[in-house]
């Protein structure tokens, strides 16, 4: 079972751009799930209530003293950002027409796009990072702050627009009060600071203790097939193609 904060990472067959990017796995996102899992589960967490009195109580006194004093994680999110929110839980706003359930970086721009296009790929990994919930809340909160912005087309890991791997690694970088503390490599791709999906997924198989294996979805197009595959056939395809 996925679930919100999960960290998946994709191949889909067929297009030009993976030519350029090396490795398997070519595109990266995070998962949200559906505005009732996410409510699931976040709601009712001890350490996410408080997390979200203190940054309501810090908002009213710093920024906007109307703003209301919410309980939960996804009233926080719709009252600092409520068309974002509002795309997230409205089915015809995501992209693709979807109830959204994952935020990535497409030529678009970083989007909440639906299942559709998130999910119906020709290779789908999912890794789980080892967080409480209230790291994870932080997270969340990041990748709505993401959403809008444009698609970096120069993959530079110097700017304040992401290309997709960079979004996952904005949303659980250490560093700051709410850091939550997770580490990427860099690698140098192009020319320029990035970091691939590729290399991405092959720092968290190699880093167990921040991050669990959840699985590795492997479809074969011509048979009309998918299977699960064990964590051994995700680190051979990582490793060797």
């Amino acid at each position: 079972q996925m679930l919100p904060g999960d960290i998946m990472a994709s191949r889909q067959n067929g297009f030009l751009s993976n030519m350029a990017l090396p490795g398997f796995l070519k595109h990266s996102l995070v998962y949200l799930g559906s505005p009732e899992e996410f409510r699931g589960y976040f709601d009712g967490d001890p350490e996410v209530q408080q997390l979200v009195a203190t940054l309501c109580q810090r908002i009213r006194t710093h920024k906007d003293a109307t703003f209301p004093q919410v309980n939960e994680l996804a009233d926080l999110i719709a009252a600092i950002s409520p068309d974002k929110w509002r795309t997230y839980t409205n089915p015809k706003a995501a992209f693709h027409q979807e109830t959204g359930c994952a935020i990535e970086a497409i030529s678009e721009g970083v989007v909440i796009s639906g299942e559709a296009h998130a999910m119906r790929v020709d290779a789908l990994v999912t890794m789980r990072p080892k967080l409480s919930k209230r790291q994870k809340a932080v997270a969340m909160l990041r990748a709505f702050a993401e959403v809008g912005k444009e698609y970096d087309f120069l993959f530079d890991f110097n700017n304040d627009d992401p290309v997709c791997s960079e979004v996952v690694e904005k949303i659980y970088k250490p560093g700051g009060e709410m850091g939550v503390g997770l580490t990427f490599p860099g690698t140098i791709e192009a020319s320029r600071g990035t970091m691939t999906t590729n290399n991405m997924v092959a720092h968290m198989l190699d880093q167990q203790d921040e991050f669990e294996f959840v699985y590795f979805l492997d479809g074969n197009r011509k048979r009309g097939t998918a299977t699960f595959e064990d964590l051994g056939a995700l680190q051979r395809a990582v490793r060797d193609w």
